[in-house]
C-alpha cells in the first residue's frame, strides 16, 4: 500500500509515445494540474497519426496552460501538424507559465490566427532552454519560428530553421516580446515574411534583452524591417549579428528596423544586404525618442 501511494505522489511521469503527449493535454480535464510535476520524453515521437483535418490539439489553453516542467532529454517529436488559420494560441502548446526544456521540433507545419509558434503560442512568466524548431509556421499577427508571443519570459539557447510568415510581430524566434530576454539564440538559413516589425531573431522586443543571438537568412517585411529585430521598444541588443538578406520599404536596418524610447545596441555585427526605400541603415534603421519622434 505503501508503495501504490509513493507512485501516486511521484512528481515525475514519463512520455513515451504520441498517445501520451496527447494526454498531457487531456489532464485539467480530468481535474489534474501541472503544477509541481515533472513529464520527462523517454524516446522520440512521431505525431503523424495526429495530422488529419486540424491536426494537433495544443496543450495547455489560455485559461488552463501548461504550468510544469516538460524535459526532452534531446530527444525528437517530428510531425507536428496543425491547421486553423481562424485560430489563436497555435503550437505543440498554446499556453506556457511553466518550463520546457532540452527538446527538438523537426517537420513541424503550423497554421494558426494570433499568437502562433512551433512550439507554443503563447508563453507567460515561463522559460525555455534548448528548444530547436525545424519547419513552416504561417499566421496572423505575432508569429514566431518557436514563440508567438512572451510576457515576462526567458528564452534560451534555442534555435530555429525554417519559414515563419505573418502580418505583425513576425520573428524566426520570438514574434513579440513584452519584458522578455532572449538569449544565445540563432535562426539558421530562414525565410521570414511580414508586414510590420519582422525581424530575424525578434519581430518586436518591448522592454527586453536580446544577448549573443545570430540570424541568417532572407527577411522580407514592409514597415520595421531588422536582421536580429523588426523592432526594439526601451529594450537592447548586446552582442548579437545578422549576416541576412533584409528587404524592405520603410525603416530597414542590419540589427533594428527601429529603435524607440529607452533602447541600446552594443557591440553588434551586421553584413547585410539591406534594400529599403526610405530609412534604411546598417545598424538600426530609424531612431526614436520617448515622445515616438523621429532623431
Amino acid at each position: 500500500m505503501e508503495d501504490q501511494d509513493e507512485m501516486r505522489c511521484c512528481p515525475f511521469y514519463p512520455i513515451g509515445s504520441a498517445a501520451a503527449l496527447a494526454g498531457l493535454g487531456m489532464e485539467p480535464e480530468i481535474g489534474c494540474s501541472y503544477v509541481g510535476k515533472v513529464y520527462y520524453l523517454t524516446n522520440d515521437i512521431d505525431l503523424s497519426d495526429y495530422a488529419y483535418g486540424e491536426g494537433w490539439n495544443p496543450i495547455g489553453s489560455v485559461e488552463l496552460p501548461f504550468g510544469g516542467i516538460l524535459d526532452g532529454r534531446n530527444f525528437t517529436i517530428s510531425g507536428l501538424r496543425i491547421s486553423r488559420s481562424e485560430d489563436d494560441y497555435q503550437g505543440l502548446f498554446g499556453r506556457i507559465t511553466g518550463i520546457v526544456r532540452n527538446v527538438t521540433l523537426k517537420d513541424v507545419n503550423i497554421s494558426g490566427r494570433h499568437f502562433t509558434g512551433g512550439l507554443a503560442g503563447q508563453v507567460h512568466g515561463g522559460l525555455l532552454d534548448c528548444v530547436r524548431v525545424d519547419g513552416n509556421l504561417y499566421g496572423g499577427n505575432t508569429v514566431g519560428g518557436i514563440v508567438g508571443y512572451a510576457r515576462n519570459s526567458n528564452i534560451m539557447h534555442s534555435r530555429f530553421h525554417g519559414h515563419v510568415a505573418g502580418c505583425e510581430s513576425v520573428g524566426g524566434v520570438l514574434g513579440h516580446g513584452w519584458r522578455s530576454n532572449v538569449q544565445d539564440c540563432i535562426t539558421k538559413k530562414t525565410f521570414i515574411k511580414g508586414q510590420d516589425f519582422a525581424g530575424g531573431v525578434v519581430g518586436c522586443s518591448y522592454s527586453g534583452v536580446l544577448n549573443n543571438c545570430r540570424s541568417t537568412g532572407t527577411l522580407i517585411g514592409k514597415t520595421y524591417v531588422g536582421g536580429v529585430a523588426g523592432g526594439i521598444v526601451n529594450s537592447e541588443i548586446r552582442l548579437c549579428s545578422a549576416t541576412a538578406s533584409v528587404i524592405g520599404e520603410l525603416t530597414v536596418g542590419g540589427i533594428a528596423g527601429l529603435a524607440l524610447g529607452k533602447w541600446g545596441v552594443d557591440k553588434c555585427f551586421a553584413a547585410c544586404s539591406l534594400q529599403g526605400d526610405k530609412d534604411v541603415g546598417n545598424i538600426v534603421g530609424q531612431i526614436r525618442n520617448v515622445n515616438n519622434q523621429p532623431i
